[in-house]
């Protein structure tokens, strides 16, 4: 990750976000942090735990970060649910 002076603590680059429930993993976000954005590049999860709705979860954590990372940089007023493909039944969540 990159930092800048006036950049959020944990700088600009790519980052996975993990998910947990009971110990054990769920969910994986991949998000991009940029000077002006939080960008949603991809959610992967475990199909057992597809009633979650965790895509739409994860939007919700990732709107949530975003705000916290506002506090940090003033730059930064931007959150992009990335990509939206309508026959890819997975990001049916966007």
């Amino acid at each position: 990750a990159e930092t800048a002076p006036d950049g959020p603590d944990c700088g600009y680059g790519s980052f996975h976000q993990q998910y947990w429930l009971d110990g054990h993993i769920v969910a994986v976000g991949v998000i991009d942090i940029l000077p002006n954005c939080v960008s949603s590049v991809y959610l992967y999860y475990h199909p057992d735990f597809a009633r979650l709705s965790l895509g739409s979860y994860s939007a919700l954590r990732e709107i949530a970060f975003t705000r916290q990372l506002q506090k940090q940089s003033t730059k930064l007023c931007f959150y992009y649910l990335g990509f939206y493909i309508h026959s890819c039944p997975k990001m049916r969540y966007k």
